[in-house]
């Protein structure tokens, strides 16, 4: 759900969130990665489909996807270690795990 807040708030969400881990916590993402650009197109389209038909509402002016690599930036400057979970072959969906060491 974060492609659903802008870049900003995505970020700051992330921040809190990782700033009331414990040691040993850990934040869990499912979202595109917008770096992976054919693959990306899938996300997209499939985003397009369910707001369109009211599955999920896109509010904020839309849908603001960020990159796997914007992730990693939060990660390293909050000492988190990070692991990307790449299973799709069709859209840019990755899993990332943040765990607090």
């Amino acid at each position: 759900m974060l492609h659903y807040l802008p870049e900003e708030q995505q970020i700051s969400l992330l921040r809190k969130c990782i700033s009331n881990l414990n040691d040993g916590g850990s934040v869990l993402i499912r979202d595109a990665n917008a770096d992976l650009a054919s693959r990306h197109q899938g996300t997209k389209l499939t985003e397009f489909f369910s707001t369109k038909f009211g599955f999920n509402k896109a509010r904020h002016g839309g849908m603001h996807f960020i990159s796997a690599r914007r992730i990693k930036e939060v990660a390293v400057e909050h000492r988190m270690q990070l692991d990307v979970i790449d299973q799709t072959k069709l859209t840019s969906n990755i899993f990332y795990h943040l765990k607090k060491v």
